[in-house]
């Protein structure tokens, strides 16, 4: 056993992605029953914390999953989802109109719940049972995770109180 792994239980890179998955979920949840003062400021932490996670998808996880996948079909469906989630991302910065903004945030919602939905039911899963050493990988996802937070002024604490202060 090594320090990214438990006995009998997934990859730590694996357990990283997912964790991301469930606090940017949450965050989700949150923003459809916030009250409207509360809306920027989820808006802003969801967005940030989504493009972190997908800078290290993009960065270290595609580029692995392509060496060992090749260019599978669940690869190319991935990093296409990524391209549309920035693009709405982008649109969503630049939506003036409340209501507008709204919208965009249902669709990013509804786009990156069904990415998660498949990467976590066909990527990870294949890419664990790929018989690579994915320790290489989680400390790539997490060293850049670390930088990419810092430069964003996050803290780890803005993911582990998920749930703002009411």
């Amino acid at each position: 056993m090594n320090a990214t792994t438990k006995p009998n239980a997934e990859p730590y890179a694996v357990l990283l992605l997912k964790r991301d998955h469930r606090i940017i979920d949450e965050l989700f949840t949150e923003l459809g029953s916030a009250a409207p003062q509360q809306q920027a400021p989820l808006t802003q932490r969801v967005s940030k914390l989504l493009a972190i996670h997908s800078r290290i998808e993009e960065r270290y996880l595609y580029p692995f999953a392509r060496e060992v996948l090749g260019h599978d079909a669940v690869v190319v469906t991935a990093e296409r989802a990524h391209e549309r989630q920035t693009k709405l991302l982008d649109e969503i910065g630049a939506a003036a109109d409340s209501e507008r903004k709204k919208a965009l945030l249902l669709e990013l919602s509804e786009n990156v719940r069904a990415h998660v939905h498949e990467e976590e039911h066909t990527l990870l899963p294949r890419l664990s049972n790929a018989g690579r050493d994915l320790e290489p990988l989680a400390r790539e996802l997490q060293n850049y995770k670390d930088i990419l937070m810092q430069e964003e002024g996050l803290h780890e604490d803005d993911e582990l109180n998920v749930r703002p202060a009411r």
